[in-house]
Order: C-alpha cells, then sequence, then structure tokens
C-alpha cells in the first residue's frame, strides 16, 4: 500500500453535502481524488477555518480501505468515521473531529482525567472561533 499526503483546503462546506467533491476540490488535491481503488491514504490537514475551527499545528488524517468502503482516523484523536467512498471517509471524520472538540470544550469540568489529556492534545493542535474570541 503506497501512503501519499495532500493539502487539505482551508474551508469546508457546513455540513455534508454532495457538493463537496466538485470544485474546488479537484483543482486543490486532484491527486488525491483520483486515489487508486482499495488504496490506503494520509492527507495533512493544515486548515478548518471554514468551520469555525483552527489549526494550530498540522495534523493528518489516514484513509484505509475497509470491508464496506473506506474507515478515516486522526492522528490526535480516537475519533474515526467510515464511509462509501475515499472523500466521504475524509469529510465524515473532519466534521466528527470538530463536533468532538466542540463537545468536549463544552463539558470540560466533568471529564475524567484520561479524557481530559485527550481535550489538552487537541487543544496542541486545534482551537475554536469561541475559545479565541473567549481568550481576547
Amino acid at each position: 500500500m503506497s501512503s501519499a499526503v495532500a493539502p487539505l483546503s482551508s474551508t469546508l462546506p457546513s455540513r455534508p453535502s454532495p457538493s463537496f467533491l466538485r470544485p474546488p476540490w479537484g483543482r486543490l488535491f486532484p491527486q488525491t481524488l483520483r486515489v487508486a481503488a482499495r488504496q490506503s491514504e494520509s492527507v495533512q490537514v493544515s486548515g478548518l477555518e471554514g468551520l469555525g475551527i483552527h489549526v494550530l499545528k498540522p495534523f493528518y488524517i489516514r484513509v484505509d480501505p475497509d470491508d464496506e468502503g473506506y474507515i478515516a482516523k486522526s492522528s490526535i484523536s480516537f475519533v474515526y468515521e467510515t464511509g462509501e467512498t475515499w472523500p466521504e471517509a475524509l469529510r465524515n471524520v473532519i466534521f466528527a473531529l470538530k463536533d468532538h472538540f466542540e463537545w468536549l470544550t463544552e463539558i470540560e469540568e466533568s471529564l475524567a482525567p484520561s479524557v481530559q489529556e485527550e481535550l489538552a492534545l487537541l487543544r496542541e493542535y486545534l482551537s475554536s472561533d469561541e475559545y479565541l474570541s473567549s481568550e481576547r
């Protein structure tokens, strides 16, 4: 299996939609969208501002073939998602990671120590618009 790194756009649609794979996605990382069937890929994430999340340090999402499609896993969390297609799995894990980060931030005071460590790791890589504005 080969592994390639492709940049991810700094903006994503507000929620998954069929338009997700229409241009400009193909122009931003065409080599990624032409992934050979059943091939693993790693994508470097360096911006998610269109989702209200800021990437402080780039991280990777790995997308691997699965029996029923693809599974995408983040290098900074236990969050993973599946999809029938490679881009669908990637999109799903990005939205799941965003939702997970926001949820942990909301309930921070009630988190167990191990989950507080996960949130601390996420904060090394991500920051939300709300979190940034509360620090100003």
